[in-house]
């Protein structure tokens, strides 16, 4: 909003201020009144500080769960494009999409990623996800704001394929979201260091939660209306429940006890959606879901559905 914007700028500008000033006492200047300039020195270094400054408090603020500021910043930063340093552009458009998907504006980030995506593509080596095989394409590249990165190297981020996996995640697109997830996959495979285990376990989280998604909706274009062998129509949870797993077994290994809970949430939910479908939507009885759930591999033996 218009207060938010008004006192983050004006905090920036303070910054800027005494940053001025302290670049000036350093060459000898008189700090006495507003430094704008400095006589030996290039601007376009002095330029580069002051974005860098920008960018510092834009990260700091989306590290502090303060979107709003991190937005005003990095919005702040877009009016000028024209006159930032090369390198800074894609990064400010990267930290920007990832507010936009903090804060819940999933449209906006995806435009600008598929801005991103275009500007990349009229580079050379970007990859094209427009065409087959695209997934193979190599993604290494190191994502460093203060440094800068090009256009077509921000797009091969670790930073820059997670964000799209769950921006395409939350618009629903799962198909999108899961080549993007298994993206990620490959490059932490590829460098195994690069993750911790709770890391590794977020990514199979994330593909389970993508997964879960393909059985619900599944689910909900589901014929009601055919109740014969119907169970033959379910969707198949078995690749979902394993992605399950495997996350489980990496908060466990770290004692992440949030993530274990939010795991088994979701394999719980996961055959309650089943169980719903069969018994309030088909009206059938639970038990008519033995052979599904031994399929399955869920239904511990000796278990009695009734």
């Amino acid at each position: 909003g218009g207060p938010v914007r008004h006192h983050t700028l004006r905090g920036i500008n303070n910054a800027l201020d005494i940053h001025n000033r302290h670049l000036a006492r350093l060459h000898g200047l008189n700090t006495s009144k507003k430094v704008d300039h400095f006589p030996g020195v290039h601007m376009q270094e002095v330029r580069n500080q002051k974005v860098n400054l920008y960018l510092r408090l834009a990260q700091h603020f989306l590290d502090a769960k303060r979107i709003i500021e991190a937005i005003v910043v990095l919005e702040f930063l877009l009016d000028k494009e024209g006159k930032l340093p090369r390198g800074k552009i894609s990064v400010v458009h990267l930290l920007l999409a990832t507010a936009y998907t903090k804060k819940r504006l999933y449209r906006c980030a995806n435009e600008l990623i598929e801005h991103m995506q275009k500007i990349a593509q009229e580079k050379k080596n970007a990859p094209n996800f427009n065409v087959p095989g695209a997934e193979n394409v190599s993604f290494n590249a190191e994502f460093t704001p203060i440094l800068g990165v090009s256009p077509s190297e921000v797009v091969k981020t670790r930073e820059f394929v997670t964000l799209c996996a769950k921006n395409a995640y939350s618009l629903g697109r799962f198909s999108n979201s899961t080549l993007w997830t298994r993206i990620s996959m490959r490059m932490s495979d590829s460098n195994p260091a690069s993750l911790t285990l709770g890391q590794r376990g977020n990514l199979h989280y994330r593909m389970g939660k993508i997964l879960q998604g393909v059985i619900l909706s599944e689910l909900i274009t589901l014929n009601l209306g055919n109740k014969s062998g119907f169970i033959a129509n379910f969707p198949n949870t078995a690749e979902c429940m394993r992605e399950f797993d495997q996350a489980y077994t990496y908060f466990d290994k770290v004692e992440d006890q949030v993530h274990i809970a939010k795991t088994l949430s979701r394999i719980v939910e996961t055959y309650l959606h089943v169980a719903f479908t069969t018994v309030g939507l088909l009206g059938q009885p639970i038990d008519s879901l033995t052979i599904w759930l031994d399929s399955a591999g869920f239904r511990p033996e000796g278990c009695d559905l009734k």
